[in-house]
């Protein structure tokens, strides 16, 4: 790999480029399928692809390929210097710089463990047992990554990875009621004893059941929401997309573009990046190759760090991030789950997803609320059929009423479930 990069490098800079970065990566994927409850698809699949970067007077050119073959990469060293030329200059551009550290990282298995092709049969045995109103697909692969970054400033940061992919589609059926879709993903380093408590699987398919038989929420109402830890983190990844990332920020559309240092959320939100907890699957390197560290987005409502890339950071005078979603927690909060809805005099629990497509520029939105469940006088009363809410992410967070104790490890994230008033629910 590294030859491959110096090569990669070196023709960047014959070509003209006056800096050059690349990053080379080797995969192999062992895969599962399993639809219906039976095993469609079992392979194992290999791939050597390459991502290169050139940058000439300023301008930048990029081209990507899914080969190692030598003319291939020269040729497409080529491609990214004159994709440069033809340019528009900004003095932003940059690659990443050399700093101090380790150089060569590794984490996971080198391998998928012998249990995995047995117990993945067995999660499909109780699944069939304990849920035969569930009809679902599964995917589970382990996936193998090598992966190198070089460039002209001398950065070469190796990466060893290997874990385990986890998805799953579902709903449930009774005659001719069929629920909604709900789905879940996420990491793990090593398979647990049993697949259908991984990423608490079984807790989704039972919530599923639950949600046969479901009704309109009733007339409009403003009340209180609790967003389980699934849709907490798409509910994070907007409220990152609007307020602290490049686009938002660059742009200048974000209205926290002027907030740092200040209260931006309840102060019980405490919010940070995780790339190196040793609790999730960790990465070592950002995606534009600097290496990670752990790092405070939200402490008590104050916002700590944009999570901007390195052209960002250029480009506003802010400071680079050196950890993104997905590789984030929120801290518990001192009440359970149950406590929380004992508290709740009108509102839903959010178990699936809000669809709907992304808020606007200042966080507003309006979705289908999928997966849910109606409150009423601090008890959970029925599952509704998909419901419309609208609000503003950046409302929610700065609403929050209440985090549980409980949290979720996705392997990604580990999150709670939270609530927030002054939503409409319709």
């Amino acid at each position: 790999m590294r030859n491959i990069a110096d090569i990669a490098i070196l023709a960047m800079k014959d070509a003209g480029a006056d800096k050059a970065q690349v990053t080379i990566t080797r995969a192999e994927k062992t895969e599962l399928n399993i639809d219906t409850g039976d095993l469609k698809l079992m392979r194992t699949t290999f791939s050597n692809s390459a991502a290169l970067t050139a940058i000439k007077d300023n301008k930048k050119g990029t081209s990507q390929l899914g080969s190692w073959d030598l003319e291939a990469i020269k040729a497409a060293a080529r491609e990214a210097v004159e994709m440069a030329e033809a340019g528009q200059a900004d003095e932003a551009y940059d690659i990443a710089l050399l700093e101090d550290g380790a150089n060569e990282f590794k984490a996971g298995l080198d391998k998928p463990e012998d249990c995995l092709l047995p117990l993945t049969a067995a999660m499909c045995e109780r699944v069939k047992k304990d849920f035969p109103k569930i009809s679902y697909s599964y995917f589970v692969a382990f996936n193998k990554t090598e992966k190198l970054v070089a460039n002209t400033n001398g950065v070469s940061l190796s990466v060893t990875d290997g874990r385990y992919e986890i998805s799953s589609e579902f709903s449930a059926k009774d005659g001719e009621v069929v629920t909604s879709f709900n789905y879940v993903s996420g990491e793990l380093s090593t398979l647990p004893d049993d697949l259908i408590e991984a990423l608490d699987f079984r807790a989704h398919l039972e919530q599923s059941v639950k949600e046969l038989g479901a009704k309109p929420a009733g007339e409009k109402f403003t009340g209180e929401v609790i967003f389980q830890p699934e849709c907490l983190f798409e509910l994070l990844e907007q409220y990152a997309g609007c307020f602290l990332t490049d686009a938002a920020l660059i742009g200048g559309t974000s209205m926290l573009k002027d907030k740092f240092g200040e209260k931006v959320t309840s102060e019980n939100v405490i919010i940070r990046a995780i790339p190196l907890n040793n609790d999730i699957c960790r990465t070592f390197v950002t995606n534009d190759g600097f290496r990670t560290e752990n790092m405070d987005i939200i402490k008590n409502g104050i916002l700590e760090n944009f999570l901007l890339t390195q052209y960002g950071a250029n480009k506003t005078s802010k400071k680079r991030a050196k950890g993104n979603i997905p590789n984030i927690e929120m801290d518990a909060g001192d009440k359970t789950l149950d406590e929380i809805i004992s508290e709740t005099k009108r509102g839903l629990l959010i178990g699936g997803h809000i669809s709907g497509g992304s808020p606007s520029e200042n966080g507003t939105f309006s979705g289908v609320a999928k997966n849910s469940f109606l409150i009423e006088d601090g008890k959970i009363t029925r599952p509704v059929q998909e419901t419309m809410i609208s609000g503003n992410v950046l409302d929610i967070f700065s609403n929050v009423t209440a985090i549980s104790k409980e949290r979720r490890n996705n392997g990604a994230a580990i999150l709670p479930w939270v609530k927030s008033g002054g939503i409409t629910v319709s």
